[in-house]
C-alpha cells in the first residue's frame, strides 16, 4: 500500500511539474507577443521628417523650393528643423512647429543671405553660387523617443538631373530660343506688310484696267 501511495505521489508531482512548465512556457510566449505588438505599434506611429527640392509647377521650370514633410505614419512633436546653404552664404533658417502630423508639409525658399527676405527659388542661379542645402531635424514621437535626421541636398546635381530629363533648359538656350522666335515674328510681320502692299498695287492695277475697258 505504501508503495502505491508513493507512486501516486510521484505521478502527482511530475504532473504538477509539467503543468508549471507549460504555464511558464505560455507566459513567456504571451510576454514576447505583447512586446512584439508594442514594438509594431510604436513603429507604426513613428514620424519621419525628410526634405527635398520640388519644382513650382505654376512658375518657370527654373523655380524650386525646399519642401519639408513628415513622411512617417505618426506625428512628430517638439520639432526643430534648421537648413542653410553651403558654401556659407545665407544664415540658418529654423522652423519649429509644435506638432507635425503625418503628411504635413511646408515649402521654403532657399536662404542666400542673413535677412529673412534674402531667398532664392531659381535653381540655375543657386547652382552658380552654392553646392548644397544642409538640413538638420530633431523631433520626438508620441512615446517620447527622440530622433535626429541629417540631410545634404546637392543643388548642382539636382539641376543636372532636371537638365538630363529635359525639364530645365540653361538660361543661354532660353535667350537663344527667345531671340529666334522674335526674329521669326519680325520676318512674318515684314512678309505680311509686303503682301499687303502687293495686294494694294494689284487691286489698283485691276481697277485702272477695268476703267479703260469700259
Amino acid at each position: 500500500m505504501g508503495t502505491i501511495l508513493a507512486i501516486l505521489q510521484g505521478i502527482s508531482a511530475f504532473s504538477m511539474l509539467i503543468l508549471v512548465g507549460v504555464t511558464t512556457f505560455y507566459a513567456v510566449q504571451t510576454l514576447k507577443m505583447v512586446r512584439e505588438m508594442e514594438t509594431t505599434r510604436k513603429a507604426q506611429m513613428m514620424p519621419n521628417i525628410e526634405a527635398k527640392l520640388v519644382q513650382l509647377r505654376d512658375r518657370s521650370p527654373f523655380d524650386s523650393v525646399l519642401r519639408i514633410a513628415n513622411v512617417g505614419l505618426g506625428p512628430g512633436k517638439n520639432v526643430s528643423i534648421k537648413f542653410w546653404t553651403e558654401p556659407a552664404g545665407g544664415s540658418d533658417r529654423e522652423w519649429k512647429p509644435l506638432v507635425l502630423f503625418s503628411g504635413d508639409r511646408q515649402d521654403f525658399k532657399i536662404p542666400v543671405g542673413p535677412a529673412r527676405d534674402n531667398t532664392e527659388t531659381n535653381m540655375d542661379k543657386l547652382a552658380a553660387n552654392y553646392n548644397y542645402v544642409q538640413i538638420r531635424a530633431t523631433y520626438e514621437d508620441i512615446f517620447g523617443r527622440s530622433y535626429k535626421n541629417s540631410q545634404t541636398i546637392d543643388i548642382k546635381g539636382y539641376v543636372g538631373v532636371l537638365q538630363s530629363v529635359g525639364q530645365l533648359v540653361p538660361v543661354d538656350e532660353i535667350y537663344n530660343i527667345r531671340t529666334t522666335l522674335e526674329d521669326i515674328n519680325d520676318t512674318l510681320e515684314n512678309l505680311g506688310k509686303k503682301k499687303l502692299r502687293i495686294n494694294k498695287k494689284t487691286n489698283k492695277n485691276v481697277s485702272l484696267k477695268h476703267f479703260q475697258v469700259f
